[in-house]
């Protein structure tokens, strides 16, 4: 029993490992596309020109970290349902105020779930840059306290809506409660934060749907005010936007 257990904690480990240098890959192909590594010619070998082509354009955008979180969702990929990595994207900014690059980082979340099987889920986190992945959770339960705070979030996510007159502008919009702290003083401090995940969709018939995009589907404003206010709630470490379509994610987390 212990033997098989380890087998499974060093194939996981190596399978989320190899994952996350295929992220890096793929955001900072035009800086690395001529290394000579077996990855990357593996990942040449599913592109076609239009997605070289996107990648090399990144290179006009600030710089995109990609890393792979400590959890795996529900996703839909081919004809089964998927429990795969989701991924994290995050920007390097000179200044707060400095445009996310929304477009981009939608069509990227498309590219890496094509090149990488493992991921079915990509979404942006607001504020600082984070460049290693965590490999811890918080213990989570469904206590009061918990409850609150995925319900504090969901309030906050409805209330900016309306006020922006956004109620009607996707279909749906679940909000996700993460067990996971970032920006922990130190490796180690032991994880006891929780992230939010806010999930807008647009869809007709709920079988297919795509993510919405802001400046596209919601306005910023709408979307920068959500995180905002969420990212003050007690407990809460980050807040993270969903940019995947259905497939190959689910609508909702699970």
């Amino acid at each position: 029993g212990k033997q098989w257990y380890q087998r499974r904690v060093r194939g996981y480990m190596e399978n989320y490992i190899e994952c996350n240098n295929k992220l890096n890959l793929i955001c900072n192909y035009h800086r690395l596309k001529e290394t000579q590594s077996q990855l990357l010619n593996s990942l040449e070998g599913q592109m076609n020109d239009t997605t070289r082509e996107f990648l090399m354009s990144l290179k006009n955008h600030p710089k995109i970290y990609a890393v792979l979180l400590p959890v795996r969702s529900v996703g839909v990929q081919g004809d089964q349902r998927s429990y795969s990595f989701a991924a994290a994207l995050t920007i390097e900014r000179e200044e707060a105020s400095q445009a996310v690059p929304w477009e981009a980082l939608s069509y990227l979340t498309k590219v890496i779930t094509m090149l990488c099987p493992d991921v079915n889920r990509c979404c942006y986190m607001f504020g600082e840059k984070i460049e290693t992945p965590l490999k811890d959770v918080t213990p989570t339960y469904l206590t009061p306290r918990n409850l609150n705070r995925l319900r504090e979030a969901d309030a906050v996510v409805n209330a900016t809506l309306q006020k922006h007159g956004e109620i009607g502008s996707v279909a749906q919009m679940p909000v996700v409660l993460l067990p996971l702290h970032f920006d922990r003083p130190s490796r180690y401090d032991p994880s006891t934060q929780h992230a939010v995940v806010i999930r807008p969709i647009t869809t007709r018939d709920f079988m297919t749907g795509a993510a919405a995009v802001p400046g596209k589907h919601l306005t910023t404003d709408c979307v920068m005010e959500m995180a905002k206010v969420i990212g003050e709630i007690a407990g809460i470490s980050r807040v993270l936007y969903d940019l995947t379509d259905k497939p190959p994610g689910t609508i909702e987390w699970e």
